[in-house]
């Protein structure tokens, strides 16, 4: 079996949210966040990458940049974005 086709079966799957960022380089990542205003948004993942010291200078593309404590918007309290690409952003971040 090739390098290639063993990947194809690995599982996805993580214990937790903090987990799910195990093994990645998050200094200058780029990230998409999905969902609709607050609806939708992996709010549990975002809440364990505002907490990961290894998560900083990111790029965040997202609809909307939620509001101070939910959303893409903890990610901009916890100082970790450094440009948000987004098409809605209420100025509550002061």
């Amino acid at each position: 079996m090739t390098e290639r086709q063993s990947c194809r079966f690995m599982s996805k799957l993580r214990d937790s949210a903090e987990a799910a960022f195990d093994g990645l380089n998050l200094q200058g990542a780029t990230i998409a966040v999905g969902g609709f205003g607050l609806g939708g948004v992996p709010e549990t993942l975002l809440h364990a990458l505002s907490r990961n010291d290894r998560a900083r200078d990111l790029t965040v593309i997202s609809l909307t940049a939620g509001t101070d404590e939910l959303g893409v918007g903890q990610l901009i309290r916890a100082g970790k974005v450094r440009r948000l690409i987004a098409a809605y952003v209420v100025r509550t971040y002061m």
